[in-house]
């Protein structure tokens, strides 16, 4: 019996420590999903911090990085607790994907379907920088009939060109960079058909499209190599084919050409 009771107390104790941690994916109850849904939100500042209580005073469990995804109850958008933080008012916001109650400041956090609406922050770092795809950091694997081209224009405005054999394809859209990443809105496709035989526009087709794109800046991983490169973090996969670099592991976006 003596040894039973001291084990209740150590079981207390590893209960205590890991709460507040993610809810591991197998863990998850989907009947509490169904009733609890949630809202996916980004975290917009350099880092986040996860709280135990909605205060300021409350511990911080853990941190999540920019770019970052965190799921919140709805509820908390309107019925959290207010407070202001660093001169900005906000309220906490209750995370619905942790084990115990965890709470992050709504300054830090932004709803991701908000993040590729106007009005876009206005940016001054990438502005009529050019970049292309290639794989790892010599940008092997793509030939020349295939380059495709990312580029940050005034006003928010970016563009992307592909070029399959026989056709351009262009991709216009708007852009915001937070922190790291780059948050990107597509709305149109333009098609120019060109005749192989001597390379001239025979035909064009506009069409509209929404899809959506983040796009992260990361060092290049390959030993020797410190180059800052363009990473597809991630893309909706809406009703359009873009050049897509989340299916290549190795596959990034280089400023200049390769």
């Amino acid at each position: 019996m003596k040894k039973v009771i001291k084990i209740i107390p150590a079981i207390l104790m590893i209960a205590t420590i890991v709460s507040c941690k993610k809810k591991d994916v197998e863990a998850i109850d989907f009947s509490e999903i169904k009733s609890n849904p949630s809202v996916r939100y980004r975290v917009i500042k350099k880092s986040a911090a996860i709280r135990d209580y909605s205060s300021i005073n409350s511990k911080i469990v853990r941190t999540e990085s920019a770019g970052e995804v965190v799921n919140i109850d709805p509820r908390s958008v309107s019925e959290g607790i207010p407070e202001t933080v660093e001169g900005k008012a906000g309220r906490w916001l209750k995370l619905t994907d942790s084990s115990t109650p965890c709470f992050v400041f709504s300054t830090e956090v932004k709803p991701e379907s908000d993040l590729f609406k106007d009005p876009f922050s206005k940016d001054n770092e990438i502005v009529y920088k050019k970049y292309y795809y290639g794989e790892n950091c010599s940008g092997d694997g793509f030939s020349a009939d295939s380059m495709v081209n990312l580029e940050f224009k005034d006003d928010n405005v970016i563009s992307f060109e592909w070029k399959p054999v026989g056709e351009t394809i262009i991709f216009n859209g708007k852009y915001q960079k937070i922190h790291d990443h780059v948050y990107v809105r597509l709305k149109e496709k333009i098609v120019f058909e060109t005749d192989e035989s001597n390379s001239e526009m025979v035909k064009e087709i506009k069409t509209p499209i929404e899809s959506n794109l983040i796009l992260k800046f990361m060092r290049c991983p390959e030993e020797g190599h410190s180059e800052m490169l363009l990473k597809t973090f991630y893309y909706n996969k809406a009703e359009t084919y873009f050049p897509d670099t989340t299916y290549y592991s190795n596959g990034y976006w280089r400023e200049g050409n390769w």
